[in-house]
């Protein structure tokens, strides 16, 4: 939809204005329409603060697992649905065979990936029930019980 718009608002303005560079608002404008739909979630009691995605992607990594006195304890959604590929690719910034690759070589350490839910919904409890519970869930599901941490 954001790049239908931001399509029919360059093609007006380059009519109107031929030194406007037509190429240049369609580079501005999201090809895959994306804006940020997607945000990393605490319980609203977590002394946890807004995060920059290279801290998200430590806590997925469990590179990271204490913040603010706190044990993290993050969850993934179930499988590979777009939202946890989006997740990998623009916060984790690696692909599923590097996660699945990652993984094998922690496993010598000790270190076990994230756990897992079935649905949004099941994210959305478990963080509200779980200490240092941290997921992704759609912004639209973000309650008074949660805290946005970062946004995706």
């Amino acid at each position: 939809m954001r790049f239908v718009i931001g399509l029919l608002a360059a093609l007006s303005l380059s009519a109107c204005s031929p030194s406007l560079p037509f190429n240049r608002l369609i580079v501005d404008t999201p090809l895959d329409g994306w804006v940020s739909q997607y945000a990393v979630v605490a319980a609203k009691d977590s002394p946890l603060e807004p995060l920059e995605a290279a801290a998200v992607k430590d806590i997925f990594l469990r590179k990271t697992q204490e913040m603010a006195g706190v044990g993290l304890v993050p969850v993934n959604i179930l499988g590979d649905p777009p939202v946890r590929v989006r997740f990998e690719s623009k916060v984790l910034n690696m692909s599923r065979e590097d996660l699945n690759r990652y993984w094998i070589t922690r496993d010598f350490q000790d270190l076990s990936p994230p756990s897992t839910q079935a649905s949004f919904e099941a994210v959305r409890q478990f963080v509200i029930r779980v200490d240092g519970a941290l997921g992704y869930i759609p912004k639209a599901m973000v309650t008074e019980e949660l805290k946005v941490l970062h946004e995706f």
